[in-house]
């Protein structure tokens, strides 16, 4: 993401990978990435109650998505930039 982009917006990425059954803190879940441009996407989505918009993708498939960024300091006082994604139903 260039440093001049938006601070939010609504983009749609391809599939390149995706992880079903991974254990995490709350439980079970599925990363999905997705590739936009140059930037790798990650959209999680809870094995316990799967992302609709998720649901039934596989690797090749389009995925559209709402993304934002956000800069923040982390506990070194350093400021980083991250990217939230949430998933969107196709267009």
């Amino acid at each position: 993401m260039k440093p001049d982009s938006p601070a939010a917006g609504i983009a749609t990425g391809v599939l390149v990978e995706v992880a079903k059954g991974l254990e995490t803190a709350n439980g079970q879940a599925s990363l999905f990435k997705a590739l936009w441009g140059n930037d790798l996407i990650a959209l999680w989505s809870d094995d316990s109650a799967p992302s609709p918009f998720l649901k039934g993708l596989s690797i090749g498939d389009s995925v559209r998505f709402h993304w934002e960024a956000k800069t923040e300091t982390n506990e070194h006082r350093v400021k980083e930039r991250r990217v939230f994604t949430t998933a969107l139903p196709s267009a």
